[in-house]
């Protein structure tokens, strides 16, 4: 297959895939990654649309992806949101963050023989 086909294919399905995010009430983010999953080798190995190494040749194509994933992401942000729930989210942010910070120096101290090595 060409790989102008296999980029259209690969378009098309992402579509499909946010279209249906949306019509289960998620982000049509959810829907393009997803579809990513059934596009890319990831799942389905030598049988997928795209293999790794056509993949590795379309790294621009991919950031110019997550470039319009982020701003997609940033649209669907909501200020009203956030001034609702800002201060509960701020504070399980650092509670969770701390935690795995602290789990992360407990295991480097006593599961590591380096601990602190630089």
């Amino acid at each position: 297959m060409d790989i102008f086909i296999k980029i259209g294919l690969a378009l098309a399905i992402g579509l499909i895939g946010g279209k249906l995010a949306k019509l289960v009430k998620l982000p049509s983010v959810s829907g393009y990654l997803i579809a990513g999953l059934f596009v890319g080798p990831t799942l389905f190995g030598n049988y997928a649309i795209l293999s790794f190494d056509e993949l590795k040749n379309l790294t621009f194509i991919s950031e110019l992806a997550l470039a319009f994933i982020a701003f997609s992401i940033g649209s669907e942000f909501v200020v009203k949101d956030l001034a609702k729930y800002g201060k509960k989210s701020i504070y399980h942010y650092n509670c969770r963050s701390t935690r795995s910070n602290y789990f992360s120096l407990l295991f480097d101290v006593f599961c590591s023989r380096k601990a602190f090595c630089i």
